[in-house]
C-alpha cells in the first residue's frame, strides 16, 4: 500500500470530506477555519491514491491549554483527524489496523513538518492508541500528551417538548414557568451587538477585564456563522423589548453546538436563560438535528448546570505533541 500526504486547498473537496466523515464537524469546515484567522494547513492522507484521512493542522498554535487563556484556539472545540466514511464502513478487523497505519504515517509525516501538533478529537473518535504509542520506541522524539475531557450531549431524536419539562431537574422547570410569567419571548436575531453587549456585562459583573482579542475572535466566528449558514444567534427578551439572554449556536448536519452565551445580570432570575435553551432544543429538533452539544462539562458549576438539562457526559480527548529542543 502506497501512502502519501498532500495539502488540500480546495474548499469544496475539503468540506465534502468533512461532511461525510463520522469525525467531521462544523469546527473543521473551511468557513470556521477561515473565521479563526489562524494559519491552518489542511492535509489529506491517501492510500493508493484514495483519500482516507483528513487532518487540519495549526502551524503556529501554542500548546493547547483548554479554556485557560484567551486565545482563538479554545473556540475550535473539536478539530482533529477525520477518517472517511468508506473506511468506517469496512469490517472492524480490517478498518482498525488500516486506520492505525494511516494515522501512524500521518503523525510521523506531520512531526517532520511541524514543531507542534495539537488536536481536540471529536467525541466519535474513540481510539487514541496511535497518539499514545507515537515514538514508543524513540522516547527522545517526544510523546503525545493525552488528556480526557467531557462534553454533554442531548439526543434530540428522543426530545419531546411536551414531556421534556417533566424530565429535567425541577429547578429548570420552575425557571421555565417563571420566564413564561415574566413574559419572556425567544427569537432568532442577526443583531450580534446584542451578544457582544451581554458578554461584556458578564466580564464587568465579575470585575474582569476582557481581552480585545477574545471579543474580536468571538465576533468573527459569529459573523461567519450567520453569513455562511453554520450558526444562528438566539435571544430572549421581555415583551417590552428588554434583552435578557443571548446564545450563539453553531450547527452541522448532525449536531447543534451551544458555543457562546451572555446573560443580563439584572434579569438572571427571570428564567430567560432556561427558556432560551428549551427554545433552541425545540428549534434544532424541528431542523432535524440529532444531537445538541452543550460544549463542556469540565468544571463543577458549568457541568452541573448542563447536566440538569439531561445532557449525557460524553468523553473526548485533547492530544498535543511538541518537538523536543
Amino acid at each position: 500500500m502506497n501512502l502519501t500526504i498532500e495539502r488540500c486547498d480546495d474548499d469544496e473537496l475539503w468540506n465534502s470530506f468533512v461532511a461525510a466523515s463520522p469525525h467531521g464537524n462544523v469546527f473543521c469546515t473551511s468557513h470556521f477555519l477561515t473565521a479563526l484567522n489562524e494559519p491552518f494547513v489542511r492535509y489529506v492522507i491517501l492510500a493508493d491514491g484514495v483519500a482516507y484521512l483528513a487532518i487540519p493542522v495549526n502551524e503556529s498554535g501554542p500548546l493547547f491549554v483548554p479554556y485557560e487563556s484567551y486565545t482563538t484556539f479554545r473556540f475550535a472545540i473539536y478539530q482533529g483527524p477525520m477518517f472517511s466514511k468508506e473506511i468506517e464502513e469496512m469490517p472492524t478487523h480490517h478498518s482498525t489496523p488500516l486506520k492505525m497505519k494511516l494515522l501512524d504515517f500521518a503523525l510521523t509525516e506531520l512531526s517532520q513538518m511541524h514543531r507542534r501538533i495539537w488536536f481536540t478529537l471529536d467525541p466519535q473518535f474513540h481510539d487514541v492508541r496511535s497518539f499514545q504509542w507515537f515514538n514508543y520506541h524513540n522516547q527522545s522524539g517526544g510523546r503525545f500528551d493525552v488528556h480526557l475531557r467531557y462534553t454533554g450531549l442531548l439526543s434530540l431524536s428522543a426530545f419531546d417538548d411536551s414531556s421534556y419539562l417533566n424530565e429535567i431537574r425541577h429547578l429548570r422547570k420552575r425557571e421555565f414557568f417563571r420566564a413564561e410569567k415574566e413574559g419572556i419571548v425567544c427569537e432568532t436575531t442577526e443583531d450580534l451587538d446584542v451578544l457582544d453587549w451581554l458578554e461584556d456585562m458578564v466580564y464587568e459583573r465579575q470585575s474582569l477585564e476582557r481581552d480585545p482579542a477574545d471579543r474580536k475572535a468571538r465576533r468573527a466566528i459569529a459573523e461567519s456563522a450567520l453569513a455562511n449558514n453554520f450558526g444562528c444567534c438566539l435571544v430572549a427578551r421581555r415583551r417590552s423589548g428588554e434583552v435578557c439572554s443571548a446564545y450563539l449556536c453553531l450547527y452541522d448536519d448532525l449536531r447543534a453546538y451551544y458555543l457562546f452565551a451572555g446573560n443580563h445580570p439584572d434579569t438572571r432570575k427571570t428564567g430567560a436563560s432556561t427558556m432560551l435553551i428549551f427554545h433552541a432544543l425545540k428549534m434544532f429538533k424541528n431542523d432535524s438535528k440529532r444531537f445538541f452539544d452543550f460544549i463542556g462539562l469540565n468544571s463543577p458549576n458549568r457541568g452541573d448546570f448542563k447536566s440538569s438539562f439531561n445532557a449525557v457526559a460524553m468523553p473526548y480527548f485533547l492530544v498535543n505533541w511538541t518537538k523536543p529542543c
